[in-house]
């Protein structure tokens, strides 16, 4: 296997990204091999982010809820401009929460092809069949393998990214609505 250095237009000056072909070299399956559990290994980080996001955000969820509860108790006993204090910081705590479940929310997305050949996501992997799969694991060069699982890596690191986002958006909507209530709350304990 051969590699050749691009760069894309999305990254920065500097970056290369190699591209595996399947020209034959001194070594070249052997790199190829490495690159592949090396393509394993970062999709598995990824994972582990994902997961690790997951929990974070659900944490992050019942935190709100607890304390959007405490706010709309507090409610009934404020008045004037800690009433609107109060509701700015209620419509913070809702973002913070529909913020939180973007976060957690699967990602399943239909496919358009019909004949997808992704055998790394697991929405395409239930429409093969046993010895179609096996057929096509059996088949495929290692550089053909590190390709899709290039693929699949770089289009979970999207999701990832999506996600990670939507929760720094929740903490950032949580800590103005907790900032807010308890602003709410002096606000009418003074008055």
């Amino acid at each position: 296997m051969t590699t050749t250095a691009t760069r894309t237009s999305k990254q920065p000056r500097g970056e290369r990204r190699r591209r595996a072909t399947t020209a034959p070299g001194a070594g070249g399956e052997a790199r190829a091999l490495r690159a592949l559990a090396d393509a394993a290994d970062r999709y598995a980080a990824v994972q582990a982010a994902i997961a690790a996001v997951h929990t974070s955000a659900s944490i992050l969820i019942g935190a709100t809820g607890t304390l959007l509860a405490g706010a709309l108790a507090l409610a009934s006993t404020v008045t004037g401009a800690a009433r609107v204090v109060l509701a700015a910081g209620v419509a913070a705590l809702l973002a913070a929460l529909v913020a939180g479940g973007a976060t957690i929310f699967p990602r399943l997305r239909a496919r358009a092809a019909a004949h997808s050949l992704n055998a790394l996501y697991f929405g395409e992997l239930r429409r093969w069949t046993v010895v179609a799969l096996a057929d096509w694991l059996t088949y495929r060069t290692p550089a053909e393998r590190l390709v899709d699982h290039c693929q699949q890596v770089t289009v979970v690191a999207s999701i990832a990214w999506g996600k990670y986002r939507a929760y720094r958006a929740a903490l950032v909507a949580a800590g103005t609505g907790t900032a807010l209530v308890l602003a709410a709350y002096v606000l009418g304990v003074v008055a």
